[in-house]
């Protein structure tokens, strides 16, 4: 796929961020972002159809003096986390976008030191730093830099605030609307053929509250997991794939 020769010569890039009654998190990070990173245009999408929650995020963006640059968009109902990034990517104009959750975090400058490796490749993805609300770190890395299909079915974790993505691509093959969005979304990328680049520098923090770690509260999300198998493999395939992310993900929760 033909690359410019520099994407932030003429701000090509837009970053999505989306939120859920995070107004708080989006004080700190908006101004975050406009002084660490370079982009065309900062999309935030708030996944509620709370009134109160409109009326502060864009007295937000009033207040910082951001209205040529933040747009703001909110749902007519609540949406899935798939579904606040497709609407995100509806209101996007430029030709790469890269998501990020209200609560989590990216190093500075990490778009342009992704330059080089966004020009290559259809899809970057990547390790991230894993902080719970008690304060406890953990990093989620992989020593490959490639994302391939067996990698990815057999538990390669990777962080959703870390996709950047040519837009054309994700207008194409959405987010659904169930959970386990983004690996379901990753695997039909691979399927396509899209070559996806897994940053092993671990340039994305993501957040989480402790207690939603527990294996008990994965149980759902482990079931949510084997659908997606299902959806496209055979039970057979589906077993031995679940298992394997099953025993990967066990050694992560431990």
């Amino acid at each position: 796929m033909t690359r410019e020769t520099n994407i932030f010569e003429h701000a090509m890039i837009d970053i999505i961020v989306t939120s859920y009654f995070n107004y708080q998190n989006l004080q700190l990070l908006v101004p975050k972002i406009i002084s660490e990173q370079q982009f065309n245009a900062l999309i935030i999408v708030e996944a509620s159809n709370d009134q109160n929650e409109f009326k502060k995020i864009v007295g937000l963006i009033d207040n910082l003096g951001l209205t040529n640059i933040v747009k703001f968009v909110q749902g007519t109902r609540t949406l899935s986390a798939g579904e606040a990034r497709n609407l995100g990517v509806a209101h996007s104009s430029s030709k790469f976008v890269a998501f990020l959750d209200a609560d989590d975090e990216w190093e500075k400058d990490r778009l342009k030191n992704l330059e080089p490796i966004i020009e290559k490749y259809d899809v970057v993805v990547g390790s991230y730093i894993a902080v719970n609300s008690d304060g406890l770190i953990k990093k989620r890395l992989a020593n490959k830099s490639q994302l391939v299909i067996q990698d990815h079915l057999c538990g390669q974790t990777f962080c959703a605030s870390s996709i950047i993505v040519e837009r054309e691509i994700v207008k194409t093959i959405k987010f659904w609307r169930h959970r386990r969005e983004d690996f379901e979304w990753m695997l039909r990328i691979l399927n396509a053929g899209h070559e996806v680049y897994y940053d092993t520098t671990a340039s994305v923090t993501w957040h989480y509250k402790s207690r939603s770690n527990h294996i008990i509260r994965k149980l759902p999300r482990m079931v949510d997991q084997f659908r997606v198998y299902r959806t496209y493999y055979s039970v057979r395939k589906s077993i031995y794939y679940w298992t394997r992310y099953f025993f990967r993900a066990l050694i992560k929760w431990l």
